[in-house]
């Protein structure tokens, strides 16, 4: 695999041949991509449509001047200059699969709106995962999604996730859970799906990848990237993206003819290699150049960023990996203060300046009280060498960089995916609100009649166990501001609701002026 060789040095160093291409402008500033091919290929497949039955493109979802992910006001924007007819508007990103592929083309704007209601007001894209009911461990009672046709809603609910009678006072209808998996398997061969709605994840920095997909569904086969690397991963994901541009049982070009296996997983060897080539990051703040100064901001720096598997992990420090998979503890402690690029901003006099530097500074601060974390507290947790421990059974103080612990880049530097209360019905200091266009779905451990109620189950539809329900990777942090709204299933519209999220989640106390200067600090990245 000639195309796998090549991309090694990016993968597992410094991209120290990664050349500028020009800046873009966004909501706080400019934002740059660097590439080790010294330009963006526009031919490279990446921006070509592969499939007849949906011509979208990769780009379609990740857009260079949204950091290579979308924001939600991106989407407005493309359905308002063509009337809901871009290709993005299509069956594989709508609310309800089955229903948007009887979507007549001449449909009216109000029912492509309502067809796409989730993408246009959040952002979010279906993903459809294939799930074995038999085999996990609990049962979808029942799912309450205001996407999917009110015939189906034929079962009510209390507010504890209880069935009860219908007409009880305070009930909501809901879809059972056996109706709503023959639904979901109707275009799926027969294979029973749950559907998902999340941020398109950007594609971009992958040098500093270490799971793939929010749910780690492609990295899902080891904690070890020897036994099962990203870069697998990666290509697994994007053949399967390719793939989902037709329904029937092989891929059709726009010109009629059928791809076969070798041509499909050559594109797929191509867009995944110029994924893997760019480096992208928040290149200037109002005006302020965010490497000036002594700062070290911005892509150029980025893209010369130490990274590798196991640096700076919290649980067992830095550790290294060697090509036959065998783990090195080089005892070296977790270092909290993960994040160090405007350190020489420290006591600037201009305002730009001194409030990213005191809300990276805050960032790194153990400022947070990391309690009752799915995947962390009292959880047994797989580490890179197969063997089990057990993540702290109380409260521990800590530091926004505990979960984004890879320097500089801020994405888990080995695989962690934790529950942080993102999926629960109502989160914390948001709200019901803020989620109540995502199904709901309530969940019932086999074992015990235990019950859970979640907007998204996360990493337990493909591992099949109930303790595993909402658990999710933290992402490269890289881009933001070009990118709302936030978290996977855009329930924060701005930067100042994921601050005063964490803030009550985690009761770290961040005054006003303190949550502004965070905001700041994500904004410089």
């Amino acid at each position: 695999m000639l195309w796998a060789a090549a991309l090694v040095a990016i993968v597992a160093g410094i991209c120290t041949s990664a050349r500028s291409q020009q800046a873009l402008a966004d909501s706080v500033g400019t934002i740059r991509t660097v590439s080790t091919s010294g330009v963006i290929d526009r031919k490279n497949r990446f921006f070509q449509p592969l499939g007849k039955q949906f011509p979208i493109t990769c780009e379609h979802c990740h857009f260079e001047s949204d950091a290579w992910g979308i924001s939600a006001e991106h989407v407005r924007q493309l359905f308002a200059s063509t009337g809901g007819r871009h290709p993005i508007f299509t069956a594989p990103s709508a609310n309800d699969f089955h229903a948007a592929l009887t979507l007549r083309a001449d449909a009216p704007v109000k029912n492509r709106q309502a067809a796409y209601s989730l993408l246009l007001n959040k952002g979010l894209a279906l993903v459809r995962r294939n799930f074995d009911s038999a085999a996990a461990d609990f049962e979808i009672v029942a799912v309450i999604d205001p996407s999917l046709p009110q015939s189906l809603h034929t079962m009510s609910v209390d507010d504890a996730g209880e069935v009860v009678a219908d007409a009880t006072a305070g009930s909501t209808r809901a879809i059972p859970g056996t109706a709503y998996l023959e639904y979901t398997a109707r275009d799926n061969g027969g294979t029973a799906q749950v559907w998902l709605h999340r941020r398109p994840l950007p594609t971009t920095n992958f040098r500093f990848l270490t799971t793939v997909s929010w749910d780690g569904q492609d990295t899902r086969q080891s904690p070890n990237p020897k036994v099962r690397s990203v870069l697998d991963g990666v290509l697994d994901v994007t053949k399967g993206a390719i793939r989902g541009r037709q329904t029937g049982p092989s891929l059709t070009a726009e010109n009629g003819r059928k791809y076969t296996d070798d041509e499909l997983t050559t594109a797929a060897e191509e867009v995944t290699a110029f994924m893997f080539s760019t480096t992208t990051a928040q290149d200037s703040v109002a005006g302020v150049a965010l490497n000036s100064d002594g700062a070290t901001g911005g892509a150029d720096n980025l893209a010369r960023q130490p990274f590798y598997f196991g640096i700076n992990d919290v649980l067992q420090g830095d550790l290294t990996i060697s090509p036959a998979g065998d783990i090195s503890l080089r005892n070296v402690p977790f270092n909290p203060i993960a994040f160090t690029m405007f350190e020489a901003w420290h006591g600037r006099r201009d305002e730009v300046r001194a409030a990213i530097e005191r809300g990276e500074a805050l960032f790194n601060a153990q400022r947070l009280t990391i309690a009752d974390v799915g995947g962390l507290n009292g959880a047994a947790i797989v580490l890179p060498d197969g063997s089990t421990t057990t993540g702290p059974a109380g409260a521990i103080r800590g530091s926004c960089s505990n979960c984004h612990d890879a320097p500089n880049a801020g994405d888990h530097s080995t695989r962690l995916p934790i529950d942080i209360g993102v999926s629960d019905k109502a989160p914390k200091r948001l709200g019901r609100d803020h989620v109540a266009g995502l199904p709901l779905f309530v969940l019932r451990r086999k074992s015990d009649g235990a019950i859970a109620q979640t907007t998204d189950p996360g990493r337990a539809v493909i591992s099949g166990r109930f303790a595993h329900i909402g658990q999710f990777k933290g992402p490269i942090l890289h881009g933001m501001a070009a990118r709302p709204p936030f978290f996977h299933n855009g329930m924060a519209a701005t930067l100042e609701e994921v601050v005063d999220f964490y803030n009550e989640r985690f009761k770290a106390g961040f005054t006003p002026d303190e949550k502004a200067d965070l905001v700041a600090f994500l904004k410089a990245l």
